[in-house]
């Protein structure tokens, strides 16, 4: 395994973009924009993650008033990949 490029032999092309959340009805919606390699695309992934923001308990104590504060901590929900396809503008 080549650890530079992950279990899979992958490796990031461009760093994390945050998606913008809004309505639209009752639905989710997130956009954002997305800087796609200019070379064979066909090569290439698109992978989405999906994060929730969760109260949890502290590794060491980070607060001495109460040291048993939770902290914020997030957990890994939801993943998408999405091959690329040669044709995308």
């Amino acid at each position: 395994m080549n650890e530079a490029r992950g279990e899979f032999g992958w490796h990031a092309v461009m760093g994390r973009t945050l998606l913008n959340s809004s309505l639209a009805g009752d639905n989710g919606v997130w956009t954002g924009d997305v800087d796609l390699p200019t070379a064979d695309r066909s090569k290439y992934r698109l992978v989405v993650e999906q994060y929730e923001r969760l109260p949890a308990e502290p590794t060491k104590p980070s607060n001495k008033a109460n040291p048993f504060l939770p902290v914020p901590a997030t957990r890994l929900v939801h993943t998408d990949i999405i091959p690329l396809q040669a044709g995308l503008a």
